[in-house]
């Protein structure tokens, strides 16, 4: 970092004025600069627009946002979904680096899937760190797409899950006004609920809130395992999950489309809760391919009657200058082609409606 105004420069320069500079700049410390983009780096980088339902960052020392977003609002198909652009300064590299992360950990994203967490953990890995960073960076560490959750994920649905049981009675006329343990039959079994993460994976939940030595305990089954989990704090917004005798602070909120996003020092996660009764819908039966992003189709590879085989492409979309293939989960016969060419389409829209190899 050298301190000097570019584009003031720039401009002088331009207008036939000197730069006027006493001596040659020189540089002080070091910044780095990453992209927060609504990209999915699991997926191949794949675009995720639609809503943006919460988007806030911290106010540090160093860092500087440059974003390009507010919320609530929406990240547009049509436009390429950068973010912010953020920007770290510190006297050396590696500060910088951990500046930088740190900033980004405590940055809260809620809508689209974001490459925050790949970010953070580029920025920690000793290779980046130390100055080994080739053109095949992300191809030679892989594991950086998928990055372990920082914080165990049964603490987030345990905050997602007693939170959202505040809320709702909190708005009870009868019940709002009872401490969280409070429960109207002694030994009643667990609620039974199920959950999907973010990235659809079904979990089923069972769980109870109850009172002992004075705290609120949640007890929680998730997928089969049992936790008793110490809450202190419980509220509508938030509440300290006590996991290895640590209590860690996470605040929850719950978006308009029923998404419950859960933060805390050192990880952020979405749920998702699902209804109990099903609602309207395809059945697995029609084992059709739907938009994964909004866009405009740019192909029909497929006509009703073909004869498809898994993993061949239906339909081609463009969105957001890329071009993504719908392809047949199984094979099967093309009942029924829902899109033309030119079309724009929704994300989650189906695409096309395939008869199962076999079925009646």
């Amino acid at each position: 970092m050298y301190g000097l105004d570019l584009v003031r420069l720039q401009l002088r320069v331009a207008g036939g004025e000197p730069l006027d500079l006493e001596r040659a700049p020189q540089p002080r410390g070091h910044a780095i600069e990453v992209r927060l983009y609504a990209e999915d780096p699991a997926r191949e980088d794949l675009p995720s627009p639609g809503p943006l339902h919460h988007y806030r960052h911290p106010d540090r020392p160093g860092v500087r946002y440059e974003d390009g977003v507010a919320a609530p609002g929406e990240v547009s198909p049509f436009y390429d979904p950068l973010l912010a652009k953020v920007i770290a300064h510190a006297p050396t590299r590696a500060e910088a680096a951990a500046v930088l992360a740190g900033a980004l950990e405590a940055t809260e994203v809620h809508g689209p899937v974001t490459n925050r967490n790949l970010l953070v953990g580029l920025l920690r890995d000793p290779d980046f760190r130390s100055g080994a960073t080739r053109t095949d960076f992300l191809d030679r560490h892989p594991a950086l797409r998928t990055p372990a959750h920082r914080t165990p994920p049964v603490v987030h649905l345990a905050a997602a899950v007693a939170v959202t049981a505040a809320r709702r009675r909190a708005a009870d006329p009868v019940t709002g006004s009872a401490p969280p343990g409070f429960r109207l039959l002694p030994g009643s079994p667990l609620t039974a609920a199920t959950w999907t993460t973010s990235s659809g994976e079904p979990v089923a939940v069972g769980y109870r809130l109850g009172a002992a030595a004075g705290d609120t305990v949640l007890t929680l089954e998730a997928d089969g395992t049992g936790h008793e989990l110490p809450l202190r704090d419980l509220g509508i917004d938030g509440v300290r999950v006590v996991h290895d005798g640590v209590a860690v602070p996470c605040r929850v909120r719950v978006h308009p489309d029923g998404s419950v996003w859960v933060n805390d020092p050192a990880a952020q996660s979405a749920w998702q809760p699902r209804p109990r009764l099903p609602g309207p819908g395809l059945t697995a039966a029609t084992a059709g391919p739907v938009a994964e992003v909004p866009g405009t189709v740019a192909a029909v590879l497929v006509a009703p009657g073909d004869r498809v085989t898994a993993g061949q492409r239906l339909v081609v979309l463009e969105a957001m200058k890329m071009e993504h293939a719908a392809t047949a989960a199984a094979d099967g016969v093309v009942e029924a082609v829902h899109v033309a060419v030119g079309q724009y389409v929704d994300a989650h829209a189906v695409l096309v409606t395939l008869a199962l190899e076999g079925s009646a």
